[in-house]
């Protein structure tokens, strides 16, 4: 019983539990698929229940723009599933993952009935807010070298595990703008670069 093992749904009784799972159904996803793309509408609520997604937007400049990720245990898209409005991004599998997939329109019943549920259901629609203030502080107040800085300062080991052409992607800028901070930035003695590896100058 999936829903058992969900936080989400710790408040949960018995019989509630068996009601999810009948509303419900299981989907699994190899790295690389669409969970759903942006513009499409559903019926169902979203629990990423293994594995990490990436929410990702259309841009004609760089053909896409990163949001942000999601590691499980996670809710995916639950203020456009809640409004019954189209998704406003595409959700990626960044590796195989498991999604639980609810028929809101049952469910909505069962959320507001429970009040630990709808809490859990509330503070993750703040997170997903937070996250989407802390995109828009970014995009429109840091410049390529700030964000370079704020990316080591927070995943200070990250070059060394991810390629200079991911590392641009997340930061929504080209490979060679990414490479044009590097330069500029230890030209500065803010970093040092080995090889490809870029940390922060202590």
């Amino acid at each position: 019983m999936w829903a058992k093992e969900c936080k989400f749904f710790d408040g949960f009784g018995e019989e509630e539990l068996r009601r999810l799972e009948a509303i419900s159904f299981i989907k699994n996803y190899n790295a690389g698929d669409i969970i759903f793309f942006e513009g499409e509408s559903s019926k169902f609520l979203h629990i990423l229940l293994s594995g990490s997604v990436e929410i990702v937007k259309a841009n004609p400049k760089l053909g896409e723009l990163y949001l942000h990720s999601l590691a499980a245990p996670s809710m995916i898209a639950e203020l456009p599933t809640f409004e019954e409005s189209p998704y406003p991004a595409t959700a990626r599998a960044v590796t195989d993952s498991k999604v639980a997939k609810i028929d809101f329109s049952v469910f909505k019943d069962m959320l507001l009935s429970n009040p630990d549920t709808s809490y859990r259901f509330i503070k993750s629609l703040i997170q997903k807010i937070k996250i989407l203030e802390g995109f828009i502080q970014k995009e429109l107040y840091m410049s390529a070298d700030k964000k370079v800085l704020e990316l080591l300062r927070v995943q200070h080991d990250i070059f060394e595990k991810q390629k200079h052409i991911e590392i641009a992607k997340k930061l929504n800028m080209t490979p060679e703008t990414l490479s044009r901070s590097i330069k500029k930035l230890k030209e500065e003695g803010a970093v040092t670069v080995v090889g490809k590896v870029v940390k922060l100058k202590s």
